[in-house]
C-alpha cells in the first residue's frame, strides 16, 4: 500500500514538474492538471432553509466516494433546483429541473480539500422509473495543502435512483453513481 501511495504522488510530482514553465521573462505560469474521477454514494433532501429562491424546494446533500487520478477521493455537494419545468433539454416524459446555486468540496488521498461553486446545472427526471441524469458544471474556486489558491473548471455526470421522493413521504433519497471531468489550475505551476 505504502508503494502505490508513492507513486501516486510521485507521478502527480513529476507531472506538475515537467509542466511548469515560466515565461520569456522567467516568471512562473500557472499549471494546468487534468482531473478526473469516478464515484458512487447516496443524497437526501435537507431542510427548508437551503430553499434560496423560495420555491419551496429545498436544497439536497451528496456524499461519494471514489477514485481519481489524484487518488481515493471524497465528494460532498449542496445543490439546489428550482420547481420543474416542461422539458426543453430532457427527454420527452421527463420532469426539467434547472440549478438554482450549489457548492462543492472534494477531499482527496492525503487530506487536501478543492473547494468550488457549481454554476449551472440540469437534472432530468423520469417520474416512471424514479430516476435522474445531472449534468453540473462549475469552478474550483480555493483549495489546501498543494492546492491553495486554485482555480479552474469541473463537470459532475450523475446517475441517481429515488428511494423514495416528497411526493411520497416530504423528503427524497437515493443513491448515485457518476463522473467529474476538470482542469485544476495550480498558481506558480505549483510550486
Amino acid at each position: 500500500m505504502q508503494i502505490k501511495k508513492s507513486t501516486i504522488v510521485l507521478g502527480l510530482v513529476f507531472l506538475i514538474a515537467t509542466q511548469t514553465g515560466c515565461d520569456n521573462d522567467s516568471n512562473a505560469q500557472q499549471q494546468a492538471v487534468d482531473f478526473t474521477s469516478s464515484f458512487s454514494g447516496s443524497f437526501v433532501s435537507t431542510s427548508e432553509n437551503t430553499d434560496t429562491n423560495k420555491d419551496g424546494r429545498p436544497a439536497f446533500i451528496r456524499t461519494y466516494k471514489g477514485k481519481s487520478n489524484l487518488g481515493k477521493i471524497t465528494i460532498n455537494t449542496i445543490d439546489e433546483f428550482a420547481q420543474p419545468i416542461p422539458p426543453v433539454t430532457c427527454p420527452e416524459g421527463n420532469q426539467e429541473f434547472l440549478l438554482v446555486r450549489g457548492s462543492f468540496v472534494y477531499r482527496v488521498e492525503n487530506g487536501d480539500l478543492l473547494l468550488g461553486e457549481l454554476e449551472s446545472g440540469i437534472s432530468c427526471f423520469d417520474p416512471v422509473k424514479r430516476n435522474s441524469v445531472i449534468t453540473l458544471t462549475g469552478n474550483f474556486t480555493e483549495g489546501t495543502g498543494g492546492f491553495a489558491n486554485i482555480s479552474g473548471s469541473v463537470e459532475m455526470k450523475i446517475n441517481s435512483m429515488f428511494l423514495n421522493t416528497t411526493a411520497v413521504n416530504g423528503f427524497a433519497s437515493g443513491g448515485s453513481t457518476g463522473t467529474a471531468t476538470g482542469t485544476i489550475n495550480l498558481p506558480n505551476g505549483g510550486n
